[in-house]
């Protein structure tokens, strides 16, 4: 199963995602691979991004964010 990126997630910057992500509880399969394609990338990210960027991976894994599609 191939899954695309959110296009409309590349126009936004790492922490309009995040704070939507946070304020919703809810995060697309599309923004999880964006996350992880971003963090892999040669992008540079500030230190505040990374910890937001983490943030939002550690509530994944607690259950406090839901993935939807």
């Amino acid at each position: 199963m191939h899954s695309t990126v959110d296009v409309a997630s590349l126009h936004r910057t790492p922490d309009q995602v995040v704070q939507q992500i946070l304020t919703s509880g809810k995060i697309t399969a599309a923004e999880r691979l964006w996350f992880h394609a971003l963090t892999r990338s040669d992008i540079p990210l500030t230190r505040a991004e990374l910890a937001q960027i983490r943030l939002v991976f550690d509530r994944l894994q607690m259950g406090l964010i839901k993935v939807v599609d």
